[in-house]
């Protein structure tokens, strides 16, 4: 069943099936992660399920991703970390360079 709620029932959906980002207001942005549209709160795609609440859907056309797969404009995702570095990003100093043991600094002795 299909669903198209007032602006305050759309920001009530929002909020209560988002689990996992704050909607603020219905002109806050986000970015799908699979078809890489980038929409707001008035133009999700809110359902009514046959369970009795309300579905979140991206807008775009054949696609299927829900709020677990919207970033917030602008995130890194780790796929953008990863590709940036070859590999996974590890603990570097202020040189950038990882600090070998031997330059690590020794704890103090008390005699």
């Amino acid at each position: 069943m299909s669903a198209h709620p007032e602006s305050e029932d759309r920001l009530s959906a929002l909020r209560a099936e988002d689990h996992f980002k704050i909607w603020k207001s219905l002109e806050d942005q986000r970015v799908c992660i699979l078809c890489e549209k980038k929409f707001n709160g008035h133009e999700v795609e809110i359902t009514w399920s046959a369970e009795g609440r309300y579905e979140l859907h991206c807008p775009t056309k054949e696609c299927n991703s829900g709020p677990h797969q919207w970033v917030y404009p602008g995130s890194l995702l780790i796929s953008d970390i990863i590709g940036r570095t070859g590999g996974v990003p590890s603990a570097k100093n202020e040189t950038g360079h990882q600090p070998s043991r031997r330059h690590r600094q020794k704890p103090a002795t008390y005699d």
